[in-house]
């Protein structure tokens, strides 16, 4: 007789995060969410410089693959030329 309503939960992660994220700078001053912000700035700055890495492997296919595709440009050179 009575239902029970699942509330759809939102898959955006930013929507996911701003609760938590309003209850951490909730109480600070305008000095302090700016130092806040400047810290994640930083943070989010910093894991894309991790992302960017490569291990020894990766360069190493990364060099591999890079002459592959070459040497298959040069062969679709090579190919269309002739026609």
């Amino acid at each position: 007789m009575f239902k029970r309503h699942k509330v759809k939960e939102t898959l955006d992660p930013v929507e996911r995060l701003l609760k938590p994220t309003l209850d951490m700078i909730y109480n600070l001053d305008r000095t302090e969410f700016n130092r806040w912000l400047d810290g994640v700035k930083l943070l989010y700055d910093g894991t894309q410089k991790f992302r960017k890495v490569q291990t020894i492997e990766e360069k190493e296919f990364a060099d591999i693959d890079k002459t592959e595709k070459m040497a298959e440009f040069i062969e679709t050179k090579t190919k269309k030329g002739k026609k």
